[in-house]
Order: structure tokens, then sequence, then C-alpha cells
């Protein structure tokens, strides 16, 4: 029989890996904004909730506000533990995922019920939500400078992470 057998992946191909999925979901969040808003700008929705629109406009915002917060707490709390830790380099690497696809997915949440606030109401307004959370987003953007910083490596771990 066949096995297929995994090489262990480079730090280098790790945080490509990270990259590549990283832009896909900021990516996929401006293009599904800038879809919905040429959609917006063809034929204006007529609102269900247009008594209601500041309401949801609130709850919206504090939706994203205490997304964002959390995000960013349990962001410093994992990368913390990894800086911590004394495992090896790809063991931190895959903290450092784990804890970046979680923060990015608090974010992308808020940012996505903003667009489709948009989409049902045409307020504007709901945009912002989505802004702040993208910007959230690309705070973030692991580079691979950011990642040697963030997880605090030392000369060792920086000259395996060249390799």
């Amino acid at each position: 029989m066949n096995e297929l057998r995994e090489m262990p992946a480079t730090p280098q191909e790790n945080i490509r890996a990270i990259r590549i999925f990283f832009g896909a979901i900021v990516v996929g969040a401006i293009m599904f904004s800038l879809i919905v808003l040429a959609m917006g700008t063809m034929n204006k929705p007529v609102s269900p909730l247009k008594e209601y629109e500041n309401i949801v406009l609130g709850i919206a915002f504090a939706l994203g506000v205490i997304c964002y917060l959390v995000a960013r707490r349990g962001y410093n709390k994992g990368i913390a533990n990894a800086k911590e830790s004394l495992i090896s380099l790809p063991d931190k690497l895959n903290q450092y995922r784990t804890t970046l696809i979680r923060y990015l997915a608090l974010c992308e949440g808020p940012a996505l019920f903003g667009i489709i606030l948009f989409f049902v109401t045409g307020n504007y307004l709901m945009f912002i939500i989505t802004a702040l959370m993208i910007t959230a987003m690309l705070t973030k953007t692991p580079t691979r400078q950011r990642v040697i910083d963030e997880l605090a490596l030392d000369w060792q771990q920086q000259e395996n992470f060249d390799r």
C-alpha cells in the first residue's frame, strides 16, 4: 500500500500559508462589501427596519465593539502563551496561527453583519462597522517581522526561521 507521508512545513512555508489564509479572509470581506455596495446602488432596498434602523445600528456597533474587545483580549493572551512557552518554533507558529484565526473570525463576524445590514436597510452607516473591523484585521497582518517580534523569538529560532 502507498502511504502518504507529510513532511513538516518549514517556518517560511508556515508563514506563507498563514498569509494566504489572512489574505483570503480580508479580500473576501472586501469583495463581498463591494458586491453588496454595487447591488445597493443599482436598486435601493426598501428597508423593513426603517423605524428601527437607529436601534439596529446601535446593536451592530455594540456587537462590533464587544467582538473586537474579545478578539483583542484573546489575541494578546494567545500570543503571550506562545511567547512564554518553551515549545519548538513549529509549535509556536501553530499557536500563532490558531490565535490569528480566532482573532480574524471574531472581527469578520461583525464586518459581514454590517454588510448584510446595509443590504437589508440601504443605510451606508452600516459600512462603518465593516470598515472598522477590516481595519482591525489589517492591523494584525502576518509579516515575518511581526511574527518574530510578537513571539519574541530568540536568535536560534530566528535562524531556524530563515531555513
